[in-house]
């Protein structure tokens, strides 16, 4: 065998003990389908929720609403975290209601059809003008994962708009027929 032949051998042969070792395990962090709980929104909670998970398991360390860490529970449940050989995981779930929602006014029909023609017959307002909710933005869940020494951080932001207070033109929207 000549020398480009016997070098040529021992590229391959290293390429392929590489190609053989096997992937590290990563972290997944699943966050589809997980949203601010919407009780504890229209209750306007807000806060954060803690978890340290080893070996020996998941726990919740910070004294907080159950409305959060129920949900927030759940969902590191559905996470993939491969043992760490020192230290531990250190989840923040940071629950935040956002001051972004605007109102706009909107003239809208009352009832359907058949209604706005019996309302107009008798000379009944068949429109109303409703402030309307609308969100600015629609935030959702994301993560940030760091290493501190032997410890990883995974800080999740759970985001949601505050909401309109409800008043009786906007409930009167809300049953219309359009």
């Amino acid at each position: 065998m000549n020398r480009n032949g016997a070098l040529l051998g021992s590229l391959l042969l290293c390429g392929c003990g590489a190609w053989a070792q096997p992937e590290a395990p990563k972290i997944v962090v699943n966050l589809a389908g997980f949203r601010y709980p919407p009780i504890a929104g229209t209750a306007r909670i807000q806060g954060d929720v803690l978890f340290e998970v080893s070996a020996s398991g998941q726990k919740l360390t910070s004294d907080t609403s159950r409305l959060l860490a129920e949900p927030a529970a759940r969902n590191v449940a559905t996470w993939t975290l491969p043992p760490l050989r020192t230290g531990k995981y250190l989840i923040a779930f940071h629950f935040k209601i956002l001051d972004q929602v605007g109102v706009k006014r909107e003239t809208v029909p009352i009832g359907n059809k058949f209604e706005r023609f019996l309302r107009h017959l008798v000379g009944a307002k068949t429109k109303i003008v409703v402030n309307r909710c609308y969100k600015l933005n629609d935030p959702s869940p994301h993560f940030e994962v760091a290493a501190s020494g032997q410890d990883v951080r995974i800080d999740v932001f759970a985001e949601t708009p505050s909401g309109c207070l409800n008043t009786e033109s906007s409930q009167v929207a809300r049953n219309s027929h359009f």
